[in-house]
């Protein structure tokens, strides 16, 4: 049987993007579940290590969020799927590699983020799984849309 409460810790790695720019994605969260509901604290890192070709130079992002989000799961003794809303503090910073050397550091843009995030665990035991996290900013351009795989540990039978 499954427990009424349940604590989901997960970090991963997959892929992100900002806009046409993709990159890769780091993700830790923490998810505590209460029957079929979840409050959960996520913190997002992207990057694209690779230079993007641009028109006339190279263009390159980190950028990140951390937040909080409520949202609805369906829980089994092996899976968790839920779908949850939240804030979140976000923040990008560009910067451009021109042919003669690397152009300015413009300032990082700040701002309030909306993701939306998806998550689908698989849980070998009462203590580790493998899963997958989607988020989405539904707000604007601040926050990276990420796919990651995630390894999580956690507690959530009796």
């Amino acid at each position: 049987t499954i427990s009424a409460a349940g604590i989901y810790l997960s970090g991963g790695i997959g892929s992100s993007s900002i806009g046409v720019i993709s990159g890769l994605g780091f993700h830790l969260g923490l998810s505590i579940a209460y029957k079929s509901n979840l409050f959960s604290l996520t913190l997002m890192t992207a990057n694209n290590f690779l230079s993007t070709m641009g028109v006339d130079n190279l263009y390159n992002y980190s950028s990140g969020y951390y937040g909080i989000a409520y949202g609805r799961a369906y829980r089994t003794t092996h899976s968790l799927l839920s779908l949850s809303i939240g804030l979140a503090s976000s923040g990008v910073n560009y910067w451009f590699v021109y042919p003669n050397g690397i152009g300015p550091n413009p300032k990082p843009q700040i701002g309030l983020g909306v993701p939306i995030e998806g998550r689908a665990f698989l849980l070998a035991a009462d203590v580790i799984g493998i899963g997958f996290q989607y988020s989405l900013d539904i707000a604007g351009t601040y926050c990276p849309s990420t796919f990651t795989i995630c390894l999580v540990l956690g507690a959530w039978n009796k």
